[in-house]
């Protein structure tokens, strides 16, 4: 009871500011009402009055705009990290009368939104979307925490808002980086070998004439209608792929000083992005199968259909610190002052027998 009783003060909560012209208004009208006190003058009197009210009928039909507004969020089905993500915001109006210009902030633990929604007018009854673009800035877990709604409506003297709670929780996948990835030790030893071979596969081998008995759907009929000749293309045999991905996310005890550890932190996210891009390259075939191995487990062999649970897995894949206990028993008892770097090497898919 006492939860409700809070959630509904929270929702009730307004904040009122005002604007560039709203300070001059203001200011005018406590001008008005001190010389219509000090010179008695009715006609002053009805100025004021004047003035008053129009700030009581800002506040009523600002608070109108605002009330029981709908507002829901859909974030794509994939989010990339440093990639510009469209978030779509819907904002439903059930009473009986339209609202107009607002304005929706989408509240993002820790981050500001560049960008805000704007619907000038959200007529009774009825539903607006617009999207607006973030780039999540790394991999992981990020929190909504709900929205801001603004009005300036109706003279532009206040800016009314009110806060609406509506967590959710998005998982933002590492960016894929080919750079260095090598894609080539993905593909096994017979994989030309394999293309030659008829089967019913995803993927086309090149067209050639058509011959009684082949398969009417193989036929190309743009390419035939070009040639003038009926042209099939057989599918390629759907032979597996297993794939081997490494990944180094530890950091050795050895590097202490915040240069050091950027350095070493930086290199452990640019190996689960090249890693990403590994997993998207090797998904294409559909019957491959993907495991990744890191310094505290692994995931896998999973299939390539569940590519985005890989993926979901290096998004939340942690940067471990190495106990210097282990660093010291590992060397002799002995703990040096720079680690060798020079083997370090970029994530690799190799072929697994």
């Amino acid at each position: 009871m006492a939860s409700k009783l809070l959630a509904r003060l929270r929702a009730s909560r307004r904040r009122l500011r005002f604007t560039r012209e709203g300070r001059w208004y203001f200011g005018i009208t406590i001008g008005i009402g001190l010389a219509a006190i000090n010179t008695q003058n009715n006609l002053l009197y009805l100025l004021l009055s004047l003035l008053v009210s129009l700030i009581i009928l800002s506040g009523i039909l600002s608070e109108a705009v605002l009330r029981r507004l709908d507002i829901t969020r859909t974030p794509p089905l994939s989010i990339v990290a440093g990639r510009r993500t469209p978030i779509e915001i819907r904002v439903r109006n059930p009473k009986g009368y339209p609202s107009y210009a607002v304005e929706v902030e989408d509240l993002i633990d820790g981050h500001v939104t560049m960008r805000r929604c704007f619907y000038l007018k959200v007529s009774a009854g009825r539903e607006q979307a617009t999207t607006y673009p973030f780039v999540f800035p790394r991999r992981g877990r990020f929190r909504f925490r709900g929205f801001e709604l603004r009005t300036k409506f109706p003279f532009g003297l206040f800016v009314k808002s009110r806060v609406i709670e509506a967590s959710a929780e998005v998982l933002a996948y590492p960016e894929p980086i080919a750079d260095g990835a090598r894609p080539e030790a993905e593909r096994g030893a017979d994989d030309a070998a394999r293309v030659e071979r008829r089967g019913t596969g995803a993927e086309l081998l090149d067209p050639r004439r058509f011959v009684d008995g082949d398969d009417p759907r193989l036929i190309r009929w743009r390419l035939s209608a070009k040639t003038g000749a009926l042209l099939v293309a057989d599918r390629a045999a759907d032979e597996s792929r297993r794939v081997e991905i490494r990944i180094d996310n530890r950091i050795p005890a050895t590097f202490v000083t915040p240069e050091d550890l950027a350095r070493e932190e930086a290199r452990v996210e640019r190996e689960i992005s090249r890693a990403a891009w590994l997993v998207l390259d090797a998904a294409r075939s559909r019957a491959a199968t993907i495991r990744i191995v890191t310094a505290d487990g692994g995931m896998g062999p999973s299939p390539a259909s569940r590519s985005r649970s890989l993926l979901a897995f290096l998004a939340l894949l942690p940067v471990l610190r190495e106990p210097p206990e282990q660093a010291m028993a590992a060397r002799g008892g002995r703990l040096p002052t720079r680690p060798p770097t020079a083997d370090r090497r970029p994530p690799t898919a190799e072929p697994v027998p």
